[in-house]
């Protein structure tokens, strides 16, 4: 059946949050830019007439000359600035919406600041924008434009996603959100244990951290350099390598997070089930091992799973097999944030290889130039994969009948 554009957004934007009044529309957004994106083909061609190999999100706003007072002119020399990632206001007309692929993160990242990403205005961050980039270059390609990209836990910001795994108990199925909604004496003091375990944890890696950096140091003789009597020196080495610990928070504090971090849960499931049935994706990306772990748990949630027959129940209007895209139609890519690639590009099956004792470790890169080469590539190669193996699938289930 088709649906326009403007529909969908009527729709999404008629979901209940529970978040004060926070619409989705500050969660979520579509993979459109206000100014048009040039092509990888494009991309490669301009910073090749630029004379650029190993080009980084700052040469696509170069400018290749310079007025009397030293202020960039001629915009037209601009590949892409970063602030034609906003949104454009006449996306939602009367065409027909593409549902082919929806874009799936785990949460948002950190943010500084008190900002408003109303008017579907995340995913496209110009403060830090190397990962908007990064994310603008991975799906840059046709089939994807205009699809719809959110995160799975909503209103809950952390650049770390090995923190929100902790926050949330992902990995502890005897006291996770998922398995164990409820509040027990037991189930609380379990919880209460692993945030303080977590704390340590954290405290730990900040001394290896301070310790690597003064080893580096050192080795690099940057404390020699330093002019000065003993006393300065010690106190410069003592400034300069001053541990920044934090405190324990009391337990009534971790006890109020569990409960805070519970209902941002219950209200995220909530939304995602919604923006599933509304948008109805033929396919899920998904970005990152972390968010993919975490769809993992929820298919096998009986929480989860009597919460989409709830929200279908009371919604007759969306058919649509929530479970059944999570569990045959989804697939994981590398994260946009991710700070390193493989140099080699994807191919057919590699993805099985990497979980292989057996298999050589890869070389990876950490520049820019090695996301473009690598990250367009894989995503389209494991979607072609996933296409396959929903055709084998699917010509099973007919010879069964």
């Amino acid at each position: 059946m088709e649906r326009i554009k403007s529909e969908i957004r009527d729709e999404l934007l008629k979901i209940d949050t529970k978040f004060d009044g926070v619409g989705v529309d500050s969660f979520a957004s579509f993979l459109i830019t206000k100014g048009k994106f040039p092509s990888n083909d494009d991309i490669e061609t301009e910073f090749k007439k630029k004379g650029i190999k190993n080009f980084t999100p700052k040469d696509f706003q170069l400018k290749d000359s310079k007025s009397k007072n030293n202020t960039l002119i001629d915009d037209s020399k601009v590949i892409f600035d970063k602030k034609a990632f906003k949104f454009p206001n006449d996306f939602f007309n009367d065409d027909e919406f593409n549902n082919n692929y929806m874009f799936v993160g785990l949460n948002a990242a950190y943010r500084t600041g008190d900002k408003n990403y109303s008017g579907w205005g995340n995913f496209r961050d110009t403060d830090r924008p190397t990962n908007t980039y990064k994310l603008y270059v991975q799906t840059n390609d046709e089939r994807f434009k205009g699809s719809y990209v959110t995160d799975i836990i909503k209103s809950y910001e952390d650049s770390n996603s090995g923190n929100v795994m902790r926050d949330f108990f992902i990995d502890d199925d005897e006291i996770s959100f998922l398995n164990h909604p409820e509040s027990t004496s037991n189930l609380d003091a379990r919880r209460i244990d692993r945030l303080i375990l977590g704390h340590y944890q954290d405290e730990l890696e900040k001394a290896k951290g301070m310790l690597k950096k003064l080893k580096n140091d050192y080795a690099k003789n940057k404390l020699k350099k330093f002019k000065g009597d003993s006393k300065s020196r010690n106190e410069f080495v003592e400034n300069k390598y001053k541990l920044k610990t934090s405190n324990l928070p009391q337990k009534s504090t971790l006890m109020k997070r569990c409960m805070e971090n519970e209902k941002t849960l219950d209200n995220s499931l909530d939304i995602f089930i919604q923006e599933c049935l509304i948008i109805q994706p033929k396919w899920l990306v998904i970005f990152g091992d972390d968010a993919n772990e975490v769809l993992n748990k929820m298919v096998a949630s009986d929480y989860f799973k009597n919460k989409v027959d709830t929200i279908k129940s009371n919604n007759k209007k969306y058919q649509f097999n929530v479970m059944d895209l999570l569990e045959h139609r989804r697939v994981e890519v590398t994260h946009y944030a991710t700070q390193s690639v493989p140099l080699k590009k994807y191919i057919k099956g590699s993805g099985d290889e990497k979980k292989s004792k057996n298999s050589k470790k890869e070389e990876r890169g950490h520049k820019f130039r090695d996301w473009y080469n690598y990250a367009p590539g894989e995503l389209i190669t494991k979607i072609d994969e996933l296409e396959e193996k929903e055709k084998l699938r699917n010509q099973k289930k007919s010879n069964i009948k």
